[in-house]
């Protein structure tokens, strides 16, 4: 399973999901997006439970206003079950990576401008099995902070992995 987004000259684009057999032929291709002009990517994808798949990323369409992380629940053939957007208008927030909990939610590690102390905070949501916002964190400093990769550890906690110039 892949995801990503497709592109235009304007890098505009929707989220894009490909499902390909273990030959790596194209099985199945489905693409969530909105409005002409504005961009929906898809940055991380995982299997889930039920045999269906969860997407994390940003929109432009939808949400509050500028970027905002864009959670995509499909099923086995990646019809949408429900969305999400979680953000502030006019701010950036993107969904880098997204796993599936041992409680049966989500756990989504990305980044915010709008909502931590720096210019670039990391950014973390916990969802429960219908996408709805249980908690979320920010964490850095006065300059960048990323985290591309969360796990969910043996205490039920959760370890990052990303960058920061903050520290």
């Amino acid at each position: 399973i892949l995801t990503g987004h497709t592109a235009t000259n304007d890098w505009a684009g929707d989220v894009s999901l490909i499902k390909t057999d273990a030959a790596g032929n194209i099985t199945w291709t489905q693409i969530y997006g909105g409005a002409i002009g504005l961009s929906d990517k898809g940055y991380s994808v995982r299997q889930t439970s039920d045999g269906g798949y969860v997407i994390s990323g940003t929109t432009e369409t939808y949400g509050a206003g500028g970027d905002d992380v864009y959670v995509i629940k499909t099923n086995s053939l990646g019809t949408i079950l429900w969305t999400r957007t979680i953000g502030t208008s006019g701010t950036i927030e993107a969904g880098r990576e997204i796993q599936q909990t041992s409680d049966g939610g989500y756990i989504v590690a990305g980044y915010t401008d709008g909502l931590g102390a720096g210019f670039y905070d990391v950014y973390l949501i916990k969802l429960d099995n219908t996408g709805s916002v249980t908690w979320s964190k920010t964490y850095g400093g006065s300059s960048y902070d990323f985290v591309y990769t969360v796990q969910q550890t043996a205490d039920n906690g959760y370890i990052l992995g990303g960058t920061t110039d903050s520290y």
